[in-house]
């Protein structure tokens, strides 16, 4: 293939060549909207304000009229997407974008720009902005803050009721191997990932004294090595090892947050405060991630306030295994309304409420604000 320049000084610019500039920069997407892009009007209407789209073709479409959409609000819930498709053809002029609506949650579409979706959940109620997503925005600006910012330090802890604790990840150190058989060493209840199957843990066993990890084996383990009984946390090791400084920890999760209540009757709450720095990308939603290792946990958004100290609306939701199983959790925070993206050094907070049941205990391990909001 020859090589290609665009544009040369003195070389013509035509259509086709600034089209095939566009397509080296952009990908197909909504290049820019006005604020709010969706909104609903009770009791049916979706109102899209004016935008920019790029095609797969390398055609731009400025879209400044406002434009509106009626949603089927009937008793059956349903999704929708909103999209432009475009054919590009080579004729004067060109041809014109169709706007269009059609069912389901769709990703991708051919010769089209997704400008968002509708998740309807039925029962005839009014359209509403929480039932309102739009797809992201790429167009280019200076100082554009990364599209995700992930906190996984714990955040700030307001208060702790009852019998409940919340600390770093557990980490023994200095424990040192008996020297008498079966050279085994417990440690019940302070490893996180127990739940998880075997392969899949990130325990680590460091010989202090020899300044080497020591290999896991499923059994019989060697000089240098070790098993682990992930029911009952006991590790056997060789007797060529005994008497040796070994440091036991849980690498699966990083820097997770232990959280426990050791009331056999009583539940107990803590509540945490993450506070993110915004730029001019706006942010639309947080997520959180979190495990129940035992018994009842569960975490839930209380309030965030935007960059102007004033509450915003929310919508969220969560996915949590049952039976609790050693997998993640995640609760989903929408920013319905409020303001979420701002100059340097403001920024908005969130407030969350973890919630142990008796005897129950758990992991926080990040929150993530995205500039993102999918319903996928």
């Amino acid at each position: 293939m020859s090589q290609k320049r665009f544009i040369d000084f003195g070389t013509g610019a035509d259509a086709s060549k600034v089209k095939t500039i566009h397509r080296q920069l952009f990908a197909p997407q909504v290049l820019r909207a006005d604020d709010p892009f969706f909104s609903a009007l009770a009791p049916d209407q979706l109102i899209v304000q004016p935008h920019a789209v790029m095609f797969e073709s390398g055609v731009i479409l400025v879209e400044d009229e406002v434009l509106s959409v009626t949603i089927n609000t009937t008793f059956t819930p349903a999704n929708y997407t909103i999209y432009y498709e475009h054919i590009d053809e080579d004729q004067i002029g060109g041809s014109s974008a169709q706007f269009k609506t059609t069912g389901g949650l769709q990703q991708a579409l051919a010769n089209s720009v997704i400008l968002g979706w509708v998740v309807y959940p039925g029962g005839s109620v009014p359209l509403s902005n929480s039932m309102l997503y739009v797809n992201a925005h790429g167009q280019v600006q200076p100082g554009v803050n990364p599209t995700e910012i992930v906190r996984n330090d714990g955040g700030t802890i307001l208060f702790l009721s009852g019998a409940v604790t919340a600390v770093a990840a557990p980490l023994i150190e200095n424990t040192v191997i008996p020297s008498i058989s079966p050279y085994q060493i417990t440690q019940v209840g302070v490893f996180l990932s127990k739940l998880l199957p075997i392969a899949n843990q990130g325990l680590r066993v460091f010989n202090s004294t020899g300044g080497v990890d020591l290999a896991r084996v499923i059994a019989a383990p060697a000089l240098g090595q070790y098993s682990v009984n992930v029911s009952t946390d006991v590790y056997t090791f060789n007797a060529l090892d005994a008497g040796k400084s070994i440091t036991l920890f849980d690498a699966t999760y990083g820097n997770a947050r232990k959280v426990s209540n050791t009331s056999p009757t009583l539940s107990g709450i803590i509540q945490r405060l993450f506070s993110f720095e915004v730029g001019n990308m706006p942010i639309r939603s947080l997520l959180v991630e979190y495990i129940a290792l035992a018994g009842s946990y569960t975490i839930d958004p209380v309030e965030v306030f935007d960059v102007n100290l004033a509450a915003a609306t929310l919508a969220s939701s969560k996915a949590e295994p049952a039976p609790i199983d050693g997998t993640i959790s995640r609760l989903t925070v929408r920013l319905v309304e409020g303001i979420f993206s701002g100059t340097s050094g403001e920024q908005f907070t969130l407030r969350l409420k973890e919630t142990l049941g008796p005897s129950s205990s758990g992991l926080l391990l990040r929150v993530r604000a995205s500039a993102y909001d999918l319903p996928f």
